[in-house]
Formats: C-alpha cells, sequence, structure tokens
C-alpha cells in the first residue's frame, strides 16, 4: 500500500487547515511527478484520487500497534501491571 500511496492524488477542500490544503498540494505535486517519471499516462495526474479519507480507510502498520500497546502497558500504575507498588 505503501508504494500504492506514491502515486494516489489527495483532494483539498475548504473545510480543511490551510496548512492541510498546503500539504495536500505539495503532496499531489509529487505524485503528479513520481506518476510521470514512472511512464503513467500523461493524460491523467495519479493512479486515483481520494476525496474523502475515513478512519477505516487506514489501517494501522503492525510496529504502530506494537508501540501503541507498549505506551499503554507503561502508562498503567505498576499494581495493575501485576507488580508491586
Amino acid at each position: 500500500m505503501g508504494r500504492l500511496f506514491e502515486f494516489v492524488r489527495l483532494e483539498a477542500g475548504d473545510w480543511q487547515a490551510e496548512a492541510v490544503r498546503a500539504a495536500i498540494k505539495e503532496h499531489n505535486l509529487k505524485v503528479q511527478t513520481r506518476w510521470l517519471a514512472a511512464r503513467g499516462d500523461p493524460a491523467r495526474s495519479a493512479w486515483a484520487q481520494v476525496a474523502d479519507i475515513t478512519l477505516r480507510h487506514l489501517r494501522p502498520s503492525r510496529a504502530w500497534k506494537k508501540k501503541l500497546l507498549a505506551d499503554l502497558t507503561d502508562s498503567l500504575p505498576a499494581s495493575s501491571q501485576g507488580g508491586r507498588p
């Protein structure tokens, strides 16, 4: 999925903060450059365009899950981890 994302264009909207729209614009320019460099169809600027992303579209990586679990475990009091206070 990571490599595919290099060719996915995002849709900026007025509901987003200015910084987010600027980051999307920069991302889309890089997408178009990579797309053409990879000999993509010049009539298109990307492999796909995404207008709406929800949490269902995002799948956390194993590393992210492992870090989250470690962070949650570290934040628990010692008594709840089976240790002695």
